[in-house]
């Protein structure tokens, strides 16, 4: 019998503070929501982070495809100091579509780890709009908890 690999799904109202403990686990920033505290990128669309244990001399990014964003047709490798905007195009639109992240290294266990986008504040909607986008943020969620095998933080 095959175990899968753990899948840790961060669920939270917006700004609670997910992706700074998703970049706590990992032991650097990835800086894709403005530091500060004052964010002008939020997490827009799943982010799925797959750890992978790897022989590898350094710590290698790659940033899987993604047919949502002009250009972003094929597999990437990035530096981590190029990562932060590679993300933010990517997390310029919202979208149902996950953006998928590898990180392979010698000094990891293999999992995933799941950002999902915020849940609202609970502040009354203005519009229709703005209520059908929330309902649709929180199918979602629901669609990013429900296997399993994946664990909510």
């Amino acid at each position: 019998m095959q175990v899968p690999i753990p899948e840790i799904v961060l669920v939270g109202k917006q700004g609670s503070g997910k992706s700074a403990l998703i970049e706590a686990i990992l032991g650097f920033p990835l800086n894709y929501i403005s530091a500060g505290g004052s964010a002008t990128t939020t997490t827009k669309r799943p982010i799925f982070i797959s750890l992978v244990c790897a022989n590898v001399e350094a710590t290698k990014f790659i940033l899987r495809r993604d047919l949502t964003v002009e250009g972003a047709d094929r597999d990437i490798d990035v530096e981590l100091k190029d990562l932060p905007q590679h993300l933010e195009k990517r997390l310029a639109k919202s979208s149902a579509q996950p953006i998928y992240l590898q990180i392979e290294s010698k000094n990891c266990i293999n999992f995933t780890l799941i950002d999902s986008p915020g849940l609202e504040q609970g502040q009354q909607q203005a519009d229709a709009a703005a209520d059908s986008n929330s309902s649709e943020n929180e199918q979602l969620i629901l669609s990013l908890v429900r296997p399993a095998h994946r664990h909510i933080m």
